[in-house]
């Protein structure tokens, strides 16, 4: 699929206290006053600018979809703009089982005298590390995807410089049965550097035309 440099532009209806056309308090483009963005704190930087169009806000939607972590990818036969948005779960453990069927459950009595079968069993789950090398498991629950779509995922952990001090193996596509909007697993990941204090962040990125896309961030402190 052939991609363009056509900019898209996301309508998001904001309360402009009171819409004046000429006010312009932070410029123009192209005859539009220039209006700015915050997200978390920290405001969108776009070659293009969002702008004042009749009361809403138009914004590039790749610019947005960096900084809202959703996924999208242009057709250019139908002009289409593709929005993916899954939800993803991850949890970082020391070690990851889980039962092939009910015969291989773990078989426990609760407080109150009930029979419970364990089939899946998380260890150690923890989001906070010292500096060091470390080997460790991300469980990763992902769902809310299209069924019939092939899907190629990865992981990366990026220090608090933005330098990438991992990147997952290259998977192989995994097309989504029919029914079925979601899938789970566990990576195992070797020999990860910590080398300083500071937040770290572990993204999931999906590839869309080729490109991977952030559609899920997760924080981790290292002291």
């Amino acid at each position: 699929m052939r991609r363009t440099a056509l900019i898209l532009a996301l309508v998001i209806t904001v309360f402009l206290g009171g819409y004046v056309s000429a006010s312009g308090i932070n410029g123009f483009f192209k005859g539009f006053p220039i209006v700015k963005v915050v997200v978390n704190g920290s405001e969108v930087i776009s070659d293009v600018p969002a702008i004042n169009l009749g009361g809403s806000t138009m914004l590039p939607l790749r610019k947005m979809a960096e900084n809202l972590n959703f996924a999208v990818e242009w057709d250019d036969k139908t002009w289409t703009a593709n929005v993916t948005k899954p939800q993803v779960d991850m949890i970082l453990c020391d070690y990851y089982g889980e039962a092939e069927s009910l015969e291989q459950a773990l078989e426990i009595q609760d407080d109150y005298g009930r029979t419970l079968l364990i089939t899946r069993i998380i260890g150690n789950p923890f989001s906070r590390f010292e500096s060091g090398t470390y080997s460790f498991n991300a469980y990763i629950d992902v769902s809310g995807l299209e069924s019939g779509i092939p899907y190629v995922d990865r992981v990366v952990i990026v220090d608090p410089s933005g330098n990438t001090i991992y990147t997952s193996p290259q998977n192989e596509p995994y097309l989504m049965p029919q029914g079925q909007n979601g899938f789970l697993y566990t990576l195992g990941i070797q020999d990860v550097t910590f080398a300083a204090a500071g937040t770290y962040e572990m993204k999931y990125q999906l590839s869309m035309g080729g490109e991977y896309m952030t559609v899920y961030e997760k924080k981790l402190d290292v002291d």
